[in-house]
C-alpha cells in the first residue's frame, strides 16, 4: 500500500505539504532507488481491503489527512460496514478508537510503556494506529519502535513499543550526508534550536550551489 512519502517520490503528489527533512530523504531516495523498486511502489494501491479490514495510509480518501479526532474517526467508521476495523497510519501515534466507544488506546493499560493487548468486541467498527517504526512522535530519551499486530483469530489489536539501536541507525544516516533526525526526532527545545539551525544551514548551502 502507498503512503504520501512513497506518492511524493513517484511524483505522483506534491512535495508542498511535507517539512524540510521529508524533503531531503525524498530528494536523496530519489537518486538511489533501483527502476524496479520504483515499478513496484508505483504498482501499489492506495487502499488495501480485506473481508474484515481496510487499509490506508492518511484516511480512505486522503494519504496526506491527519486523523487525530473522535468526530473524523467517527465519520470514516461509518462508511465501513460491522465489524470492520480501519487501519490507518500517517499521524505516527498509535491510537485504538472504537466506534461509539471512542479512545481505548492509549489508556490506564499494564505492561511496559506504549505496550498492550486491546480485546475487539464482535460486530464494533474500530479504527487502529499501529504507531511508527523509526520515527515515533513521542517525547522520549530512549527512541521506541511502534508497531501494532491485529489478532482477528483471537479478537485482539497488540500495542509494541520496542527500544533499538538507534545510535546505529543514525550513524549509518550521517555516513549517507543525511539528517540523523530522520530516524527519532529528539525531544526538548535545545534538539528543537539544533534541528532549526540544521535547517537553515542546508537552505543557505544550497543557495550558494552552482
Amino acid at each position: 500500500m502507498a503512503g504520501n512519502h512513497e506518492l511524493m517520490l513517484l511524483g505522483a503528489l506534491p512535495d508542498t505539504r511535507a517539512g524540510w527533512l521529508a524533503r531531503r530523504s525524498i530528494a536523496w531516495t530519489r537518486e538511489v532507488v533501483r527502476s524496479d523498486v520504483r515499478s513496484y511502489l508505483a504498482a501499489l494501491p492506495r487502499t488495501a481491503t480485506t473481508t474484515d479490514m481496510v487499509v490506508a495510509h492518511g484516511s480512505l480518501d486522503d494519504p496526506e489527512e491527519y486523523v487525530r479526532t473522535g468526530e473524523r474517526a467517527e465519520a470514516l467508521l461509518g462508511a465501513l460496514p460491522a465489524g470492520r476495523l480501519l487501519v490507518l497510519g500517517h499521524t505516527h501515534h498509535p491510537w485504538l478508537y472504537g466506534a461509539g466507544a471512542g479512545t481505548l488506546y492509549p489508556g490506564m493499560v499494564a505492561g511496559p510503556p506504549g505496550s498492550a493487548a486491546m480485546s475487539l468486541t464482535a460486530g464494533t467498527r474500530y479504527l487502529v494506529n499501529p504507531g511508527a517504526v523509526g520515527q515515533s512522535r513521542e517525547r522520549e530519551t530512549r527512541p521506541r519502535a511502534r508497531f501494532a499486530l491485529v489478532d482477528l483469530t483471537r479478537a485482539q489489536v497488540n500495542f509494541f513499543a520496542e527500544l533499538y539501536d538507534a545510535a546505529a541507525t543514525r550513524a549509518a544516516l550521517r555516513s549517507r550526508q543525511l539528517p540523523r533526525d530522520a530516524v527519532h526526532v529528539r525531544p526538548g527545545r535545545v534538539a528543537a534550536a539544533t534541528r532549526r539551525a540544521g535547517r537553515l544551514l542546508s537552505l543557505a548551502s544550497a543557495s550558494l550551489r552552482p
